[in-house]
């Protein structure tokens, strides 16, 4: 079941953000706080009897790109930007495989399409290009974003009206 996060989540969405992501690209228990309290609709988590199993995040912007600062700054977040942009999916890793990354990916979409966005904006690693354009993203290249010391690479997913 994929539903909107609400705020007694937040301490579980943490403990998944950890153990998916290297200490130097996750993001910390503030910084996600700080996102939830500014745009809460665009965190939706997934369970499975009742136990939270993974979430995705994301802001809105006009950028045709994800630049660093959207990590470490909620504020950036324009409500009326004309695009999505997703900050991370976190699976537990005993549920990995199952598609249900794909799944979350697919409700976010669907979220910022209700919403009249005209994109999906992300940065992925080289490893993980083949399964976001499996979703319908395209590779735009190696991106600016040096989040975390790591070489990442820019995608999209551009919504058909």
């Amino acid at each position: 079941m994929i539903r909107n996060a609400v705020a007694s989540d937040l301490d579980r969405l943490y403990e998944i953000e950890v153990s998916c992501f290297p200490k130097e690209e996750a993001a910390s228990k503030q910084s996600l706080n700080e996102r939830f309290q500014i745009f809460p609709e665009n965190f939706l988590v997934m369970e499975e009897n009742q136990n939270i199993i993974g979430f995705i995040n994301g802001s809105f912007t006009d950028a045709e790109a994800v630049c660093d600062a959207f990590y470490h700054d909620a504020a950036l977040h324009q409500e009326s930007g004309s695009n999505a942009c997703v900050f991370g999916i976190s699976i537990i890793e005993e549920y990995r495989g199952r598609g249900l990354g794909s799944a979350l990916l697919e409700a976010f979409c669907a979220m910022a399409k209700h919403k009249h966005k005209k994109a999906v904006i992300l940065t992925c690693k080289e490893k993980y290009i083949p399964f976001y354009e499996h979703c319908g993203f395209i590779c735009l290249g190696i991106s600016s974003s040096s989040h975390g010391n790591a070489v990442w690479y820019d995608m999209i997913y551009r919504i058909k009206a």
